[in-house]
């Protein structure tokens, strides 16, 4: 069984400018923590949330290139795994090739510690962001989704244009969209504790925040909600006793966009809201 601990991203320091994604990370929030010796890798935190940043010939075009889970001692013996000097860690790949970086729970803080160099342990004022939550993926493969159940993941609702599995702890949901196979991975979802003041953070570091067309009328969540909601201008799904609102900003680093929520009671991405952040340029 596993969980979902990060994200690997990756991109190629010949074509794309390594200070861009650099700042860009920084005025998201997030603050390098330590490198790899390797030079290949360094990881990228705010709060709970993880990037791990690779460098890599591998890649055209910058992107989501991996997803890393805590595995039990019996996972790791179901796959045939190679280990990636470059990081300190086990890999083996999805039918789509999205590498899959495995860590085993015990071994955690001894992996980490195995060829990395800690350069920054201050703690800092961020946006918001407390973890990942989510990731939208585009691919239609009943292989993907076998893969995906094998290592952990629950297939909990399947709709016209999605399947969605939960990791095991229903922290992380994989949406799979069945209307495309681009194989990528353009959208991810985060949560905050506070959806406006992180609104106010990205508006104020100048980050394209995706513009919304809301009927006032329509809204139902209270006075108080309904008043911020439409002056911040987010989405919002539910009612007063169970909600998510969301707002979300476009490219803030190369080919991925980053969807922010508060939530109440709600638990996987909701599918319309996808369908409204993709609607909404």
């Amino acid at each position: 069984m596993s969980n979902f601990s990060f994200l690997e991203y990756s991109f190629n320091y010949k074509i794309t400018e390594p200070e861009l994604v650099y700042g860009s990370l920084n005025r998201l929030g997030f603050i390098q923590r330590n490198i790899h010796t390797s030079g290949q890798f360094s990881m990228w935190t705010q709060n709970q949330c993880i990037i791990l940043l690779r460098k890599s010939y591998d890649v055209i075009e910058p992107k989501i290139s991996g997803i890393g889970i805590l595995v039990d001692e019996d996972t790791l013996t179901d796959f045939d795994m190679e280990f990636d000097y470059d990081c300190s860690m086990n890999v083996f790949y999805d039918p789509q090739g999205l590498r899959i970086l495995s860590m085993p729970e015990k071994q955690l803080s001894k992996m980490i510690l195995h060829g990395y160099e800690i350069i920054d342990k201050k703690q800092y004022d961020t946006p918001g962001l407390e973890y990942f939550s989510g990731i939208v993926y585009n691919i239609s493969s009943q292989d993907t989704l076998d893969f995906y159940e094998k290592i952990g993941f629950k297939h909990t609702k399947s709709s016209c244009d999605y399947d969605t599995l939960m990791s095991k702890n229903n922290r992380f949901t994989l949406l799979c969209n069945k209307t495309t196979k681009q194989n990528n991975i353009n959208v991810v979802y985060t949560e905050t504790n506070d959806v406006f003041k992180t609104t106010c953070h990205y508006t104020a570091a100048n980050f394209k925040i995706k513009e919304y067309h809301l009927d006032k009328v329509s809204l139902n969540f209270g006075p108080d909600l309904n008043y911020k909601i439409f002056g911040y201008n987010c989405v919002a799904f539910g009612d007063k006793n169970r909600y998510t609102i969301e707002n979300s900003i476009v490219d803030p680093i190369p080919n991925l966009d980053f969807v922010f929520r508060t939530r109440k009671q709600f638990l996987h991405i909701n599918e319309e809201s996808v369908k409204v952040h993709y609607a909404t340029a």
